[in-house]
């Protein structure tokens, strides 16, 4: 009889920390347990636990190939098969061809060449992969995140609408480039306010939730909230306070210079919360390369446009719902997104020494 699967799944970041690795780390877990699978979350500094043999058939989903190299080279010296999955700091950081020869890379490459299997989270990063290793191109595979369509769904603006409400929800990073969309915000709404397309006033806010991880960033976010009206830093939020934010406002703002796959995207469409986002490759894949929301990474001027427009164009706003709206379907079926680690997962287990019958 042939012994069920164990999966170690280890982040590089723990519970407390909100980041998008845990998410991904739980979700994952989830998942596979509802898939009638074994899985448990570790941290880096549970290594010597998560490698320890359980007498079962275990393997590994190793997230973030740059901070979590040493443990990736633990679990292929305890003979455990390593699902790697790529992050936006892995493929769009460590491993960006200018960084050849640094330490980072050096970590994050060796990483990959010791996966059995290599996950991304959009195609184009699976492409970039296959193009510049071209002996791991069979080790590559897609798994796009998605997340269930949600009620109560976001409202939607209307003449009647006393406020519009744009959001922000990410951690205060370099990646995450607040910065752009505080500037756009203002840039649009300099005394935090619009022109609706019946040529009526209404206020109009900006709404930044996610914790201060870059404290320089932060403190330079937290000044121009103060000298920009309309906007507001809220900190940081539980995962169910921030999914309830997002049916309370308008918009979703995604201004990523780089994202490996922005969970937030799919959830904000499961909610039907628009979103205007950069065109870059994460966000072209969930939302497609023609999404009218999409505007130049780090553009202030054409976020701007887009978040004007989005208050003074009625048909703007009915262009981008419906054209999301569209797409929602790849992006909230959680139950594809789940059959398809599982079948992953099962492939990994075929790279373990086969069982004596």
């Amino acid at each position: 009889m042939t012994r069920r699967i164990d999966v170690r799944i280890l982040t590089p970041f723990g519970a407390e920390s909100g980041m998008g690795n845990w998410r991904t780390a739980s979700r994952y877990a989830q998942m596979l347990r509802a898939g009638g699978l074994s899985a448990s979350v570790f941290e880096p500094k549970a290594i010597a636990d998560a490698c320890i043999e359980s007498g079962q058939r275990t393997v590994a989903i190793v997230l973030n190939a740059h901070r979590s190299g040493r443990e990736v080279d633990a679990f292929v010296r305890a003979g455990i098969p390593v699902m790697l999955v790529m992050t936006g700091t892995d493929i769009y950081g460590a491993l960006r061809p200018e960084c050849l020869g640094s330490a980072q890379y050096t970590q994050a490459e060796s990483a990959l060449k010791s996966a059995a299997l290599i996950i991304t989270l959009q195609e184009e990063a699976s492409t970039e992969i296959r193009s510049r290793w071209p002996a791991l191109a069979d080790r590559v595979h897609t798994l796009m995140q998605t997340s269930p369509v949600r009620k109560p769904f976001a409202p939607q603006v209307t003449l009647q609408s006393k406020t519009v409400r744009f959001l922000i929800a990410a951690h205060i990073r370099e990646e995450k480039d607040p910065r752009t969309a505080f500037f756009a915000f203002h840039h649009a709404f300099p005394e935090g306010w619009a022109r609706r397309w019946d040529g009526s006033r209404v206020p109009v806010r900006l709404i930044h939730v996610g914790s201060h991880r870059d404290r320089a960033l932060a403190q330079e976010m937290l000044q121009l909230s103060g000298q920009f009206p309309g906007i507001l830093l809220e900190g940081p939020l539980t995962h169910a306070q921030t999914m309830r934010r997002m049916t309370h406002v308008h918009c979703l703002i995604q201004p990523s210079v780089s994202e490996g796959g922005a969970l937030v995207v799919a959830e904000a469409v499961g909610c039907r919360l628009p979103v205007i986002a950069s065109d870059i490759a994460a966000h072209r894949a969930q939302l497609g390369k023609q999404d009218p929301g999409l505007f130049p990474a780090g553009d202030v001027q054409a976020l701007a446009s887009r978040l004007s427009e989005f208050v003074s164009h009625q048909e703007f706003f009915t262009h981008l719902r419906s054209h999301q709206l569209a797409v929602a379907a790849t992006l909230t079926s959680p139950a594809q997104e789940r059959d398809e680690l599982v079948r992953l997962v099962r492939r990994l287990a075929e790279f373990l020494p086969k069982e004596s019958p």
